[in-house]
Formats: C-alpha cells, sequence, structure tokens
C-alpha cells in the first residue's frame, strides 16, 4: 500500500484520485525525427492512459542528445525520470540507424561518459528490459494500450514514482552482446554483472506469475507483450535486487525479460514518492505516525505527496 492509500484509507478522500493528473519531468535519449515524434505522440497519450481508472500522469517531456558528452539541460537532477531508448550496437557508436530495420537513430554515448552525474542524481528505481517497445510502437504496433505503448507509459509512470532520478531502459543489445548496461563507464555495470545480461531473441514474453495485478503492469497482457515480430532481443539472469516481470521461455526454464528494483516491485504508478522504508528490511515500508498523517492532512493531500526535488 502506498503512502497516498495510507492516508485515503484514514481520512475521507474528497478528490477522485484521477481529478487532477499529477505531471511528471520526463528525459528521453533523442532519436530520429520519426523517433522523436512517435516519443511525442506517447506523451500525448499518457495523460489519458488509465486502463484500471485509478488516474493517469501528464509528462512533461524534453529530449536528450545523448552522442555528446553534454549533460541535458538543467542536469539530472532536475527529472523525474530519464529514459534510454534501444539500440543495437553500442560498440559502433550506440545507434541503430545504421542497419537499415532498426531505426530508432538513439545514441548513448553520453550515457557511459556522464556516469558520475548519473548516479549523483540516480533515484530508487530503476526498470531495465530486453523489449525494444519504443521501435515497435514507431513501426509495426502502434498505440497498442496492451503492447508497446501501454508498455512504456507503464515504465515512465513506475520509473518516475521513486526518489530521485527513476531510470528506464529499452533493450541495449540487439543481435550482439555489446550492450551498454555492462560497458565501462555505465552507472550499472557495478549491478548487472557481466554475462547476466544477454542477447536473447523471443517471441513470448510473460508476465511474472502473481503480477499481473501489479501497477507496473496496469492493462497489459501476456499476449500483448508477445508476438511482436520479435518479442524480445535480451534477457537477464536472476540479479541481486532486481525481480523479474516478465519472462522469456528458455531451455525449459525461463530467463528475466524486464527486471526492476526489487524493493518496489509493486510499487505505485501515481507520481509521489516512494513510502519511507524500514532500512533493516527495505521492502517494507516504515508505517507513518499519526502525527505523520495529521500533518499530511492539514496540509493537503496533494501537496504533501508531490515530490519536486530539484537540484
Amino acid at each position: 500500500m502506498t503512502l497516498k492509500s495510507t492516508v485515503c484509507a484514514a481520512i475521507i478522500c474528497a478528490v477522485p484520485m484521477g481529478a487532477n493528473a499529477a505531471s511528471i519531468d520526463v528525459l528521453w535519449t533523442s532519436g530520429s525525427a520519426a523517433y522523436n515524434n512517435n516519443i511525442t505522440e506517447l506523451a500525448g497519450e499518457a495523460s489519458a492512459f488509465d486502463p484500471a481508472g485509478d488516474g493517469n500522469l501528464d509528462w512533461n517531456l524534453t529530449f536528450w542528445d545523448a552522442s555528446t558528452g553534454a549533460a541535458p539541460v538543467g542536469g539530472f537532477g532536475n527529472y523525474d525520470v530519464m529514459v534510454i531508448g534501444s539500440t543495437c550496437n553500442f560498440a559502433a557508436g550506440g545507434n541503430c540507424s545504421g542497419s537499415g530495420f532498426f531505426n530508432n537513430g538513439v545514441f548513448v554515448d553520453g550515457i557511459t561518459s556522464l556516469e558520475s552525474e548519473i548516479e549523483a542524481a540516480r533515484g530508487t528505481r530503476t526498470f531495465l528490459s530486453g523489449q525494444d517497445a519504443d521501435w515497435h510502437d514507431l513501426n509495426n504496433r502502434q498505440d497498442q494500450p496492451d503492447g508497446p505503448a501501454g508498455f512504456m507509459i507503464n515504465a515512465v509512470n513506475w520509473a518516475a514514482s521513486g526518489s530521485g532520478l527513476g531510470v528506464v531502459s529499452m533493450t541495449d543489445r540487439i543481435n550482439n552482446n555489446d550492450g551498454w548496461w555492462t560497458a565501462a563507464g555505465s552507472f550499472l555495470a557495478d549491478e548487472i554483472p557481466s554475462g547476466d545480461a544477454f542477447s536473447f531473441a523471443s517471441e513470448i514474453v510473460n508476465i511474472g506469475p502473481g503480477q499481473d495485478a501489479f501497477p507496473i503492469n496496469e492493462g497489459l497482457t501476456s499476449a500483448g507483450l508477445s508476438n511482436w515480430n520479435t518479442s524480445s532481443h535480451a534477457c537477464f539472469n536472476e540479479v541481486d535486487g532486481y525481480t523479474a516481470i516478465n519472462l522469456a521461455p528458455q531451455f525449459g526454464g525461463t530467463c528475466g525479460v524486464t527486471i526492476v528494483t526489487s524493493a518496489f516491485v509493486d510499487g505505485g504508478t501515481d507520481g509521489g514518492d516512494d513510502d519511507p522504508v524500514d532500512p533493516i528490511d527495505p521492502v517494507t515500508p516504515v508505517p507513518l505516525p499519526a502525527s505523520g498523517l495529521l500533518m499530511l492532512t492539514a496540509f493537503g493531500l496533494v501537496g504533501a505527496m508531490r515530490r519536486r526535488n530539484r537540484a
């Protein structure tokens, strides 16, 4: 249960949760003109995406050319979430534009050259996927709520609903093993052991057992995540601190197609801060004292819950 739902359980919430959508600041690695136009369209779709009828978020979208060594406008700490588009050949500069079919035009060189700046701003939630939902939403599965579009909207909203800069990354490798996740200078290199992220093409992507009701999977089904004409290009072994939320069949077992920060795998997507966390048991939220509830009530639910921790 989120802090917001805890407050609503203790008092009468006079305003419906979806009446006034909160907004989040989204930083997205830029690509080709067609790619950027499609992501801009996706940002518009996000404001109306609410399959469960429990609220939605508006996006303030900023593109960042990650092919340079320059940080984004305002610095990474000025955003709720950074989205890194799918790439197919990091060793050749991180772009997919030169391989014909994969025409995102996304470069990620700046991700590894600005490691310390990203680490300083980085927050509590990270979402890594072997799916290239951004490419499919542009090319062959446009505007599908139970598909690439809904998958990306949920990912961004979930990652932005934590403290600090959330991270969302589509696949970092397509038909190669030179992805940036485990490359030198990557802010993820110490978290993802070499060999635990690997190229693995699959048409079948199944939501994890018992995870269909998680906010991060709102409106999605296994069928909607599968049969994209190569639904996933990478997979993960078990990685400490991460939990797989969808899986691909592999040699009689499964591998994780999408992994997220374990402590908040079932966390909300409403744009608010994470619940206070017990430092001994980080998965269990710390109960908010009664005085804290009264204070939140006095100052107003929406204002108290909306984080604006800006650099």
